[in-house]
């Protein structure tokens, strides 16, 4: 979007509607950049989807290996070569309670 480029409302519509690697993706895309920030509303942002388990894999599975991550290399992402301040491993920890 280049009008609004910080805007992400177009991929929260989107996970509504995707299931399986393309949910996975999207939720990246949705969760990195409000993890980085620390915006305590994200858990409740995805409740909606804690009605499909198969999502509720993915939520999780993506949560724990970013944990992980963050643990070994301080990254979200294995390779990544953006190191994340401290911080973000403690809102990672909030969201996996």
């Amino acid at each position: 979007m280049q009008g609004f480029p910080r805007v992400n409302g177009h991929l929260r519509v989107g996970l509504s509607y995707l299931h399986g690697e393309l949910f996975g993706e999207y939720l990246e895309l949705y969760i990195r950049p409000l993890l980085i920030k620390g915006v305590p509303s994200i858990m409740m942002d995805l409740r909606e989807f804690y009605n499909d388990q198969a999502k509720v894999t993915i939520i999780g599975k993506y949560l724990s290996t970013s944990v992980e991550s963050m643990e070994r290399e301080m990254t979200l992402r294995d390779g990544d070569d953006d190191e994340q301040d401290p911080t973000v491993l403690l809102w990672l920890y909030y969201f996996m309670s």
